[in-house]
């Protein structure tokens, strides 16, 4: 048994560990990756109506999907409509004053989603399933820091750990 692995591939073996339990985490919660973002973005950067509703402008969705995910407009429409459609978002037209309130644009549609109960369900389980992720990433000698047949973490996994660990609830 050795020390601690070569930084280069300690490297991989964290990102292959890693991505292992994060694709298990979004299998898990029978939805895209970029299904669950858009459910995440709109809970963390989506505006209160005066009815209570956490919206964001449907124009607003389709920009960040294809800024963030490299991606055409029908795929994006695929992706929010499947959301629409399986009740995790719901849609709403705000009035010209109330979408300017909430996103001072005055221009454009006034279509816009929020989060449903099913939408507001599924994200606190895939936040669940992530602090599950976290724990085990943060337990001393998590298997998923520490590279086979070694007897420590290396410098890299040492610092993700220190770094997770001092970020813990």
């Amino acid at each position: 048994m050795n020390g601690s692995p070569k930084p280069s591939f300690e490297i991989i073996h964290m990102i292959s560990a890693v991505l292992v339990e994060l694709n298990a985490v979004f299998e898990n919660c029978e939805l895209a990756v970029q299904q669950l973002y858009v459910l995440a973005y709109i809970d963390s950067h989506g505006r209160m109506t005066r009815a209570g509703q956490k919206v964001l402008l449907r124009t607003t969705v389709t920009k960040i999907l294809k800024e963030v995910f490299k991606c055409n407009d029908n795929k994006v429409s695929g992706w929010v409509n499947e959301l629409l459609t399986l009740e995790f978002l719901g849609e709403t037209t705000l009035s010209k004053d109330e979408k300017a309130k909430l996103f001072l644009v005055q221009k454009g549609r006034g279509k816009a989603v929020f989060i449903g109960k099913k939408g507001s369900a599924k994200l606190s389980f895939f936040v669940q399933q992530l602090i599950k992720v976290r724990r085990e990433l943060t337990k001393k000698n998590s298997k998923l820091l520490k590279a086979p047949q070694t007897r420590e973490y290396g410098p890299i996994a040492s610092s993700l750990h220190f770094f997770l660990s001092a970020y813990q609830k």
